[in-house]
């Protein structure tokens, strides 16, 4: 049965394998005018309000087009200038770090995990601090140095976090702009990164 009828959709690739399409990721323009989106970072509940905002923000700017070729010979520029900007924010550190925390619900005590998952170093990090914190309580944390040699200080509860690791919120941000941009030739590397 026909769900949607689209003014023009892009099919995204694989993370896998970037030479085939899936089935499940994609963003388009439907008929009536609205965006449609499955299986990009808008749809994750764990990610940064600043980030959905700012994937919303480069649809609009692409989806405003009305031809593929309005996109790659203005959008596409509009959009790469855009990315600049906020990776510009990024970078300068003035994003407040509401805007970057990130939501996890923990499933079980923090004791039978297994893994140091950020989630869980953030709960460590509360209980720590004689914070109350049970199965099913959503943890919300930063990055705030994931270079560091000592995984506990990777990641803060959000609530104690007075800085963020900027080098990993600028990788993230590349990889939404890669996200919706890459289908039409954008690459960090027009941004200066590798």
């Amino acid at each position: 049965s026909l769900s949607n009828h689209y003014q023009y959709l892009v099919l995204l690739p694989q993370e896998a394998d970037p030479q085939i399409e899936a089935a499940r990721r994609f963003y388009g323009k439907l008929a009536d005018g609205e965006i449609y989106y499955r299986g990009i970072e808008l749809r994750r509940h764990d990610y940064p309000v600043f980030l959905k905002r700012f994937q919303q923000k480069l649809l609009d700017i692409i989806l405003e087009a009305e031809t593929v070729q309005e996109i790659l010979r203005r959008q596409l520029g509009t959009a790469t200038e855009y990315s600049r900007e906020m990776l510009e924010q990024v970078l300068s550190g003035s994003i407040p770090i509401s805007e970057l925390c990130i939501s996890k619900i923990l499933r079980m005590p923090v004791e039978r995990y297994r893994s140091l998952f950020p989630h869980v170093m953030a709960a460590v990090q509360l209980q720590e601090k004689r914070k109350c914190v049970r199965p099913g309580d959503p943890i919300d944390y930063v990055y705030v140095d994931t270079e560091a040699v000592n995984p506990m200080n990777r990641v803060a509860p959000s609530a104690c976090a007075d800085s963020y690791d900027k080098n990993k919120y600028a990788e993230m941000l590349l990889d939404v702009s890669e996200s919706i941009l890459g289908v039409f030739g954008f690459s960090r590397t027009k941004l200066g990164y590798r």
